[in-house]
Order: C-alpha cells, then structure tokens, then sequence
C-alpha cells in the first residue's frame, strides 16, 4: 500500500481547516444526484490494478483536469465533503487526482451541493465557465459575454440542482448541450 498522509496533504493543501472534512468533486448529468452503493462505474484509465466492476464513485479535488484534460462534460458537478478517513485505502491517488471511494465507504461521504459545471469555475477561478465562454452566453443569465476577460469577484453561487424547477434544469442541460458541442468544434 502506498503512503496515503502524502495523498491526504495533497488533497488537502489549500483547504481552510485541513483537519476538517475534504471537499471532493464528482461530475453528472443527474440534476438531483445522490450517492448510488449498488453503482460500479466503469475504470477509463489504465492501471495496475484495474477496479471496473468495484461499486463506489470517483471523485476529485479539482474538475478542472477532468475538464480540459479528459474532456469529460457533464452538466453538473456535486459538490462532496469527505472524512479524510474515507481516503485511507488503497483505492486512491490515480491521474488527475482522482479518487475511487469505494460503496463501503459512503457513510462517510455528504453531497454538499450540486450545481451547474461553469459554477465551479467562476467560483474557483473567477471567470466564465467552460461551457459557457464555448457557448457565448452566461449559464445563469442567458446573457452575452462581451467581455471574456471579466472577473467573478468572490463568486458564490446560492442554488442547488437538487431543488430546482424542472423549467431550470432543462434550462441549464440545454444551455450545456449547445455549448458542449460549440466546445467540442475548437479541440
């Protein structure tokens, strides 16, 4: 087994109470996400030791690789705050960041939020989103971006998917829908 203190200060470096819960990321097309233990999602990437077939979630710290880097779109993100002792297995630590939490361990897991994908960017970078600034019109407002260079100062945004009208999450899905495909015509 690898030396998972190094994982967990990794994980855990920039949060504000390190000794508190992880804030971990997982991206859906569910608007009203929940923890599923009966769920094995498929293994993309190659590995030693393979875990398609394992029920459980993979998680991240940052959406933003799985973003650019895999091209992995979803219309939502669930926000999820673990108890670092939920990474003290041998299930973690893969590219990306990313993190396999095995089905046995939901009990120690808590769906925050979830929230529109170009909500994280705007609230961990500043700026418009992926989809959006692909898609030429702000998710929230419909509006046009005319500046790209605008900056979402302190940007928090105060909905959750989980509680939203249907009329806003077919909203949101078409507005990802559109700027997904713009996205996908420029890589």
């Amino acid at each position: 087994m690898h030396d998972i203190r190094r994982f967990i200060e990794i994980v855990t470096e920039d949060e504000d109470t390190p000794a508190g819960p992880v804030k971990l990321y997982h991206i859906t097309n569910k608007a009203n996400f929940k923890l599923n233990p009966n769920y094995a999602p498929e293994d993309n990437a190659l590995s030693i030791s393979p875990r398609s077939g394992h029920k459980g979630i993979y998680l991240t710290r940052d959406v933003e690789p799985w973003v650019n880097g895999h091209d992995y779109l979803r219309a939502f993100v669930a926000e999820i705050y673990a108890d670092p002792s939920a990474l003290e297995h041998d299930t973690v630590g893969r590219w990306s960041s990313e993190i396999f939490i095995p089905a046995d361990q939901f009990e120690k897991l808590k769906v925050n939020r979830v929230v529109p994908l170009d909500v994280i960017a705007r609230e961990k970078y500043g700026g418009h989103g992926w989809i959006e600034r692909s898609h030429g019109h702000e998710f929230d407002t419909g509006q046009e971006i005319t500046d790209r260079h605008h900056r979402f100062k302190d940007y928090k945004y105060d909905k959750d998917a989980r509680t939203m009208s249907s009329d806003e999450v077919k909203q949101i899905k078409q507005h990802f829908k559109v700027g997904s495909k713009a996205r996908l015509k420029y890589r």
